[in-house]
Order: C-alpha cells, then structure tokens, then sequence
C-alpha cells in the first residue's frame, strides 16, 4: 500500500524466519524496524522511471535478514536505493551544532552518514505520514540502546543502504552491576551507569578510628 501511495515498485525479501527471540525484545523492536524500512520506501528507493535512467530494475528491492552469531542477534535492513547523502547529513549535524567544522574535515563518508542518527538531524525536505512523521533516526538509535543494542550504517550513493543491528539475545541477559542499599539488594544495568566508586573500606575505618580517639581525649581532659 505504501509503495503504491508513493508511486514505487519494490520487492520485499525477508530471511531468518526461524529464529527465535525473546517476546520483550519483539516489541520492543517492532517501531524501529518499522521505522527503517518505511524510510527505506520513501527515502532510499527511487521511482521506476528514475531507477530505469541510472541503469536500474524498476523494481526496488528490500531485505531485512535476521541470524545469530556470537552470542548475538543480528539484524540487517539492506535497500537498492540511491543511498544517503552522507555530505549533506554532515552539513545538517554541522548546522545544529552536533558537530563542529574539524570534526567535519575530518569525517570519512560513513561516519558523516551516521550522524543521521543525531538527534535533529532529518535531510527530509517535509513532513510525511509515511516514514519520519517529523521524528528522526535519533529515536530508532535511542530504542534500539534501551534493549542494550548497537546499530550501524554502511551506505554508498547511487547503490543503496545497509543498516545493521546487533542485539543480545534476550533482555534477561545483560551485564549488571550488583549493588546494595541498607539490606536490599538490586542489580542495575551497566549501560545505566555513569561512573562509578569503589568504597574504600580501610579509609572509611581509619577516619572512625580517629574519631573515637579524639572523642576519647575530649573525655579525659574533662
């Protein structure tokens, strides 16, 4: 129905049906998918007329796969589109502040096309109910960490995106930090921590210490 809506012919592929993911995990990937390959539709893919002019199918095509490798669930959402430009995604994130002018000069072309995931940066012209609907590519890396995820982008112009997400198996395994309060006992995920102290135990002890002997002199003076 979208393609349609947009005037685009596409052939959806999808792999790795078979694998199996923890149900918490499903849902909360369910929007950024969405999310990607509904961009893929209105931004990557191009229509028949102009993918025929560049020496392309008419049909578009996008494939999401899914495998597990390392102990990891992978995810890739690869189109044949006209790719992203990756200079013009940087100028965005340089006009926002995101980035300043060295770090420009100094970018390779697909760190320039990841900062499409900065917060703000959306090279769309306007806003559509089909991909955006005026919210970035910040909100799917946002998600896609909350799960304890990381995603990347590898894309070329002319030739089409790939986007990777690599995601733990399950929500009931990520690294934790054990902690207590009093006499309870909690356990806090590690990509919620900041920074952290170790309790020196012995400092703690030799400042009580002083402090028993100096109420003691105070005593014995009195």
């Amino acid at each position: 129905d979208i393609s349609k809506k947009l005037g685009k012919k596409v052939e959806f592929k999808h792999y790795g049906d078979g694998v199996e993911i923890d149900k918490a995990m499903i849902e909360g990937l369910t929007d950024p998918l969405m999310h990607i390959i509904r961009n893929s539709l209105d931004h990557g893919l191009e229509t028949p007329d102009i993918r025929k002019a560049s020496g392309k199918e008419e049909v578009g095509s996008i494939i999401i796969s899914a495998e597990q490798a390392n102990g990891q669930m992978i995810i890739t959402i690869e189109d044949d589109g006209k790719g992203i430009d990756a200079e013009r995604v940087a100028q965005k994130a340089l006009d926002n502040g995101l980035i300043d002018e060295n770090q420009y000069n100094t970018m390779n072309n697909n760190e320039k096309a990841m900062l499409v995931f900065g917060a703000g940066v959306s090279t769309a012209k306007e806003i559509t109910d089909i991909s955006g609907r005026g919210v970035g590519m910040d909100v799917v890396k946002t998600n896609i960490q909350k799960l304890g995820g990381a995603i990347k982008l590898d894309t070329e112009l002319g030739k089409g995106t790939i986007i990777t997400i690599m995601l733990p198996l399950t929500l009931a395994i990520l690294d934790g930090l054990d902690i207590a309060v009093g006499d309870q006992k909690y356990i806090l995920p590690l990509s919620s921590i900041v920074e952290s102290y170790k309790n020196n135990v012995r400092h703690q002890k030799t400042k009580k210490e002083k402090k028993s002997r100096r109420k003691k002199q105070n005593q014995t003076k009195k």
